[in-house]
């Protein structure tokens, strides 16, 4: 809701919330933590800002691989939102 407004700002400051209860609460190699850096990641993704993106996408992914397995549907999202971010930025 806050992307379909152009309210980045409030986005990213309600997912990062959200990232930084999840750690707290479950540790940082929980599935739940990697919906949460994913969703941090397309934020930036969106706003161009694919440096920061990118190491998100990329510690979740290492999550989702752990727990989901090379194969699965989580592992394929987040394969996609890295693919975006590195083509944006020409690799």
């Amino acid at each position: 809701a806050f992307t379909r407004g152009n309210r980045w700002a409030e986005a990213e400051a309600t997912h990062r919330e959200a990232l930084r209860l999840r750690r707290m609460l479950f540790g940082n190699d929980h599935a739940d933590v990697a919906s949460s850096l994913s969703n941090l990641a397309e934020v930036f993704t969106q706003q161009a800002r694919d440096a920061e993106a990118e190491p998100l996408a990329r510690e979740a992914l290492a999550i989702r691989q752990k727990h989901f397995g090379r194969v699965s549907l989580q592992v394929a999202d987040t394969l996609r939102t890295l693919g975006i971010i590195l083509g944006d930025q020409g690799r």
